[in-house]
């Protein structure tokens, strides 16, 4: 099995154990990186983290808010929003262990850690239950 394979099969496995959590994570101070330490675009490295934010039927996520934090720089985190194909990107990171929030609004959908081997591209789909996303719940 190819890695990119491998990686796909492995954001499936994450969405689908993510969607059986009956409620949305709710986050408070100290439980995420702080605001003031976002940046918009990683400068460093050569690892590349990209893929898609889909619905359990496959529909694409637009608009949902990923922020990744390195663990070797506990002040530093990235940030972006999927675009209306439910698509991310980071590029230019360092290599090793990242943490990785999918947020809608002030509410963390999912949080996973990946591994980024330097120079290497890496794709993460993500699969979420639409109804953690209603502001109802």
């Amino acid at each position: 099995m190819s890695l990119r394979r491998w990686l796909a099969v492995v954001g499936t496995l994450v969405g689908l154990v993510t969607s059986a959590f009956p409620a949305v994570v709710e986050t408070g101070p100290g439980s995420g990186p702080a605001p003031s330490a976002r940046r918009s675009t990683p400068r460093t490295g050569s690892a590349r983290l990209d893929g898609a934010v889909y619905d359990t039927e496959s529909r694409p996520i637009a608009g949902l808010r990923l922020v990744l934090k390195p663990r070797a720089e506990p002040d530093v985190a990235f940030e972006t929003v999927t675009d209306a194909q439910g698509r991310y990107a980071f590029d230019r990171l360092a290599g090793g262990y990242y943490d990785v929030w999918l947020r809608w609004g002030d509410r963390t959908v999912v949080q996973v850690t990946v591994w980024l081997a330097h120079g290497r591209a890496h794709r993460v789909d993500f699969y979420i239950d639409g109804r953690r996303l209603r502001a109802d719940r």
